[in-house]
């Protein structure tokens, strides 16, 4: 953890917050050290639900051309046994149930998490808090070896291709370019600038703005900026209220962010409206 603190020192302590709706409270006071167990804790919870999910990855995708996967899972699937992939005949695992590891024990790679333990890493030698797009592009040329299997996503795979080929960031992300602009890569991939940047989620914005548009484009990078202020204004949570009525708040602030003509705000207030 002790890059993470170091990053968090060299961002911010005392927050001025960067969203007018809640900056009636004018600061919040982040302490150093619960504020880097949390950091922690978004890493463990992250590779406990990653790993978890691989379980049932690709398990169920509806009944699509001649790939019959039958029923989605429920509730009622949990601690039951698993079914095979598309990719499998058989299942990798017995039940359906929490993938943890002991204290000792170190979590494995994934490609969830990959890309942000790097933009971490890159922060960290950064000499500021914005990452330029030849940062960004040295950074997944050093990080990322070309001649080995990586599991990139396609917007990922695809903007690293073209990295290659000399292509810089934006330019990564365009869709004349990249074929996969939209995929929910940025999505998985930027969470990290959110924390980064406690309750100020316009810093959190700004430092997140290339890297989203690495890969990303039109709602891919809307959605993506929605998810960095949720997790830049999870710091600003009253944890004396209800969480439920607290995440709606956060949640709702977060959702200025999106174009309210576009697909994704759309999907947003659906999403609200059944809750």
């Amino acid at each position: 953890m002790s890059k993470i603190k170091f990053i968090f020192s060299f961002l911010i302590f005392f927050c001025s917050c960067g969203n007018s709706e809640i900056a009636k409270e004018k600061f919040y006071m982040i302490q150093k050290d619960q504020y880097s167990n949390k950091l922690e804790g978004f890493w463990l919870g992250q590779s406990i639900a990653n790993w978890t999910g691989l379980i049932t990855e690709m398990d169920k995708i509806g009944n699509i051309g001649e790939i019959k996967t039958g029923s989605f899972y429920t509730r009622e699937n949990w601690a039951n046994k698993d079914e095979p992939n598309i990719w499998s005949s058989i299942s990798e695992y017995d039940v359906i149930d929490f993938v943890l590891k002991e204290n000792e024990e170190v979590w494995g790679s994934d490609d969830d998490t990959d890309i942000e333990y790097m933009y971490q890493e890159l922060l960290y030698n950064n000499n500021d808090i914005i990452l330029s797009a030849e940062k960004i592009r040295d950074g997944w040329l050093k990080h990322i070896i070309k001649e080995e299997e990586n599991f990139l996503w396609v917007s990922n795979q695809k903007a690293f291709d073209l990295m290659n080929d000399g292509i810089l960031p934006p330019k990564t992300s365009n869709p004349d370019l990249n074929e996969h602009f939209d995929m929910i890569d940025a999505q998985l991939t930027t969470e990290i600038f959110g924390l980064l940047s406690p309750a100020n989620s316009n810093n959190a914005l700004k430092m997140s703005y290339l890297p989203i548009r690495t890969t990303g484009g039109g709602d891919a990078a809307l959605i993506s900026e929605f998810y960095v202020v949720i997790h830049s204004l999870a710091s600003t949570i009253n944890q004396s209220k209800p969480l439920d009525k607290e995440l709606i708040k956060i949640s709702d602030l977060a959702s200025d962010v999106l174009d309210k003509n576009s697909y994704s705000f759309k999907m947003y207030d659906y999403v609200k409206k059944k809750f």
